[in-house]
């Protein structure tokens, strides 16, 4: 069995967008507000609220502990993150199999190409859905976007790119069937 480097690299790059997914969704750092006049800076994440108080102390609340509504789009838009990481960690599990016991079968390839696509692109549909929708009916714009937000854009960069990996990476004798 000879060692398929690209199958490796996309396997790779996988892990890494599923860690990006795990941490976007965890991290309270979607986007953040300084109200000014000596108030303390609020990041708002998919699940949470936090400040720091004194810029020493930092505490967290739930939306609905902290008397806040969570809005029907940002919870759409966490269970869209979370339906991405499933999806993109069982297109990493295909891509192991077709690693380790099938590496001959154009099955397994096929199947984590499209997942890794499927989960890019419903990661993608939650990235703008919060882009669109953060800021709209008050003051705040893009320039308030925080680490999460971006971590998940990256990761539906690199779950494409490890997409494009899979289906590079399949056998070259798969590759004349399907001409």
């Amino acid at each position: 069995m000879t060692l398929n480097v690209v199958l490796c690299v996309a396997n790779v790059l996988m892990v890494v967008a599923v860690v990006m997914e795990i941490l976007c969704i965890g991290l309270p750092y979607w986007a953040w507000l300084e109200p000014g006049g000596g108030a303390s800076r609020m990041w708002y994440g998919l699940w949470e609220i936090c400040a720091s108080v004194n810029n020493d102390v930092y505490v967290c609340r739930t939306y609905n502990a902290a008397s806040l509504t969570h809005e029907d789009w940002l919870v759409a838009v966490g269970a869209l993150e979370i339906l991405a990481l499933i999806v993109m960690a069982v297109a990493l599990v295909c891509g192991l199999l077709a690693h380790c016991c099938l590496p001959h079968s154009p099955l397994l390839f096929i199947i984590a190409f499209a997942l890794a696509l499927f989960g890019a692109a419903v990661d993608l549909i939650a990235v703008i859905v919060y882009g669109a929708e953060f800021g709209s009916g008050n003051a705040l714009d893009g320039s308030n976007l925080h680490a999460s937000f971006y971590l998940a854009l990256f990761a539906v960069v690199v779950a494409l790119v490890a997409a494009i990996l899979y289906v590079v990476s399949k056998p070259a004798r798969t590759m004349k069937r399907l001409r």
